[in-house]
């Protein structure tokens, strides 16, 4: 199914459906578009509690904490390990529409990097 909620980020979305073996999703009950391969969520679309969307993504520590010291809509993951997340302010995300699309792709090949061989194989990204 896809995902409905906050269409004004629909690129997103569409950047993460045309990832292999990647997509996007609502979950109601976080309020929240989650970015999955397989059954490992690599990142979300959501508001924070001040009412901001928010892009949250699973990076590296030392490029979280470099991309938080030199951008400051870059923060420490909303409700999420704050060492490995990562939450960009998308107050105005065509600013950074290709740091974004950049961000999510490191995202998904962080995550990738993590799943064995087996798995890669079942949700079809490996023959």
């Amino acid at each position: 199914m896809p995902a409905t909620a906050f269409p004004e980020h629909a690129w997103l979305v569409d950047l993460v459906d045309d990832l292999p073996g990647a997509r996007a999703a609502d979950q109601p009950a976080w309020d929240a578009v989650v970015l999955w391969i397989g059954d490992k969520m690599f990142g979300t679309i959501g508001t924070d509690g001040r009412g901001r969307d928010l892009l949250t993504l699973k990076l590296p520590p030392e490029d979280g904490e470099a991309l938080r010291q030199a951008h400051a809509f870059v923060e420490p993951g909303y409700h999420l390990n704050k060492r490995h997340w990562n939450s960009v302010v998308l107050a105005d995300p065509g600013a950074h529409r290709d740091l974004l699309a950049e961000l999510v792709e490191d995202s998904y090949h962080c995550l990738l990097a993590t799943l064995p061989r087996w798995r890669r194989r079942e949700i079809g990204l490996l023959a």
